[in-house]
């Protein structure tokens, strides 16, 4: 009798352990569903689009396994996202802080604005202008997000990118940059100054004194060759690249 008691009380006890622990995992499926996704630090990245990679990555709304799944790296972010960290403000909302890539400029293709990075990458394509990003003439190629525009010269970003730099480092702020090829030429003010493609960082450092005394001038300013066969720059007054003769004409 006594041995059917103790039984009895075990499977008692057992079955209460087994509904509370059934409780406790359904208040927290219940409690832990995700409803509200917020994103910060995104610029260009629609939250939306973070949103739907989240959901798109995981069977489960649940926020605590989101939690931990972003922890190991599972979550398939676009691919412009660096990183991403996910933070509980509340057991059903979550917040998600990214990192983007770097956008170091933009060019004018098929009537959109296409943002790319250092090395020639896709980042956004939008028809909305993002301020305080330099403008590069003259590409055209066929833009898909998230891939490296199609260009003759592969070298022409990595160009870019060290006259960019140079240009910043000598706080010199070109009106237009235009490309050909690989080679490079900014317009400051009147003066066309045509670049070439190699050794930008010497190239740009000869500018700020030269630009001072040709202050009021009009004319091109030819460093193409600087540093590479020779130490000479020339300037000649009154005469700039004909394609811009012709559109001064037009004006």
């Amino acid at each position: 009798m006594k041995k059917q008691k103790k039984t009895s009380h075990t499977l008692y006890a057992f079955t209460v352990l087994i509904l509370g622990i059934l409780i406790i995992v359904m208040s927290v499926l219940l409690l832990f569903h995700v409803q509200t996704i917020e994103v910060t630090g995104n610029k260009y990245i629609n939250s939306s689009e973070i949103g739907e990679s989240i959901q798109k990555s995981s069977k489960t709304k649940n926020s605590l396994y989101l939690l931990g799944k972003n922890l190991m790296g599972k979550i398939d972010y676009p691919k412009a996202v660096v990183s991403a960290k996910i933070r509980l403000k509340t057991p059903w909302s979550i917040r998600v802080e990214v990192k983007e890539k770097e956008i170091m400029a933009y060019a004018v293709i098929d009537d959109e604005y296409v943002y790319f990075d250092e090395e020639g990458t896709v980042l956004s394509k939008s028809v909305v202008l993002m301020e305080g990003i330099p403008c590069i003439e003259g590409i055209s190629a066929n833009a898909e997000l998230y891939k490296k525009l199609p260009v003759k010269e592969e070298r022409l970003f990595r160009n870019i990118d060290t006259m960019l730099k140079a240009l910043d480092e000598w706080k010199i702020k070109p009106d237009r940059i235009v490309s050909e090829g690989a080679d490079l030429t900014i317009y400051i003010e009147k003066v066309c100054v045509t670049l070439g493609s190699g050794s930008m960082e010497e190239k740009i450092s000869q500018l700020p004194p030269i630009l001072t005394k040709l202050e009021g001038k009009t004319g091109t300013l030819d460093l193409r060759h600087y540093g590479e066969a020779t130490e000479m720059i020339t300037f000649k007054e009154g005469e700039l690249p004909k394609k811009e003769e012709e559109k001064t004409d037009k004006k």
